[in-house]
């Protein structure tokens, strides 16, 4: 048997190092744990720096340097797993800043082709297309405005900055010269960028950043009312014969791709799908509401609003991409916040359409002929008709000019509303 043996200079002070209860014992496990302390003074304050520095670089596999980020063209990165609209590839990702709170920031490897680069990454920012997004703005480090063309898979560059840029195509291979398609966007220009990847250069060389543009991710398809022929000798109840069908509820067939909302006819349905093929929201065309010269404005029945009537308001399409964004952006941004008796309210937009969805009241302009125009013209209401409405409009010009919407911005007038009686237009 082992037996435990206490030393002699132990015996002779009366301590037991196994014994908790023993002289001293307390004091002396005290002096041994501090003589080997694994947290020496300040070691857990630098820890918790360590660790906060670490979460915030990006991990070993997803580093990259400033060469990578020039060097790696934009065409070898691994994109085939994006969703993204645009994808662009900074060549100072510190120095990058744009006004969009959706654009995500991505570490992308190299293609697998590059067997030999399959651990370095580039940093790239993906940028999603809403149904609100007519623009992307790019801040930093040049100031440049992407406008995404509703008529088209391409976009249009704006340079905001006081610097010429200059966009070409990439070269094909690494060791490849640069092409000649290279073309200036001197300040406060517009140049056209059909989908493919770009290079936007400074005037000494430097690249600004690398552009991929991909196709849109959504497509509109157009569907007609299916005519159902009857069987020869069937009969129908009475209550089938006088029962009123419900707009909308019949059978569509697929017709045609279009691009805008104006292309509906009454009584079609047009069916707004994204990348994968699922259906964002559709749209059935019924009468037309009221007549605009910068729009096509008609009842409809929208998925997203379900169980009523609205209206849409589908802007004509300028020629120009960008005059047609800041239209859109324009009666979007400036009816989105109005909450008023008054006015119209709006219930939704879709940028990629140019079209606007508003609520539907079951009333007539009063400029039109009806009970309160006469053939010659004039308001033929009475006095306590003229005094309600000139009440109703100094109520809402009042409220506007509250938000900021005054006589400068005339469109905000096209929505006025006369309660229970009519459309002030």
């Amino acid at each position: 048997m082992n037996e435990l043996r206490l030393d002699q200079s132990q015996q002779d002070e009366g301590l037991d190092p196994t014994n908790p209860f023993s002289e001293g014992h307390v004091e002396r496990r005290m002096e041994e744990w501090e003589a080997t302390e694994p947290f020496s003074e300040g070691h857990v304050e630098q820890r918790i720096t360590e660790t906060n520095a670490t979460r915030q670089a990006p991990p070993a596999a997803c580093s990259h340097t400033e060469t990578d980020q020039k060097l790696f063209r934009i065409l070898d990165l691994d994109v085939g797993h994006l969703a993204c609209r645009l994808l662009i590839q900074p060549g100072d990702p510190a120095r990058f800043r744009s006004d969009s709170k959706t654009d995500q920031v991505e570490h992308l490897p190299r293609a697998s082709r590059f067997q030999d680069d399959m651990q370095r990454h580039v940093q790239c920012i993906a940028v999603m297309q809403g149904q609100e997004d007519a623009t992307y703005c790019i801040q930093e480090p040049v100031s440049l405005e992407l406008y995404y063309d509703s008529q088209s898979d391409g976009i249009a560059l704006v340079n905001k900055s006081t610097k010429l840029l200059h966009l070409s195509k990439p070269r094909e291979t690494d060791d490849a010269t640069p092409g000649s398609n290279e073309t200036h966007v001197p300040p406060y220009e517009i140049k056209k960028a059909e989908p493919g990847a770009w290079v936007v250069k400074q005037g000494d060389g430097s690249t600004v950043f690398q552009l991929l543009i991909f196709p849109r991710r959504y497509s509109c398809q157009l569907y007609e009312p299916k005519e159902i022929p009857g069987v020869a000798g069937s009969k129908r109840s009475r209550s089938e014969k006088h029962t009123p069908a419900t707009p909308g509820s019949g059978v569509f067939q697929p017709a045609r791709k279009i691009d805008v909302f104006r292309d509906i006819q009454k009584g079609q349905k047009l069916r707004v799908v994204n990348g994968q093929g699922d259906e964002e929201y559709h749209v059935i065309r019924l009468g037309k509401a009221g007549v605009s010269g910068v729009a096509e404005v008609f009842q409809a029945l929208v998925s997203t609003h379900p169980k009523q009537v609205v209206v849409v308001k589908a802007l004509k399409a300028h020629p120009n991409p960008v005059i047609r964004a800041k239209l859109w952006n324009r009666e979007f941004s400036m009816h989105r916040n109005l909450r008023s008796g008054f006015i119209i309210r709006l219930l939704g937009g879709d940028a990629r359409l140019n079209s606007l969805v508003l609520k539907y009241y079951d009333a007539l302009d009063l400029g039109r002929r009806s009970r309160w125009r006469n053939a010659s013209g004039f308001f033929s209401g009475n006095d306590t008709d003229a005094n309600r409405v000139l009440c109703d409009m100094s109520g809402a010009l009042d409220y506007l000019e509250t938000k900021g919407c005054g006589p400068q911005r005339p469109q905000a007038f096209q929505h006025l509303v006369w309660r229970g009686r009519g459309k002030i237009d």
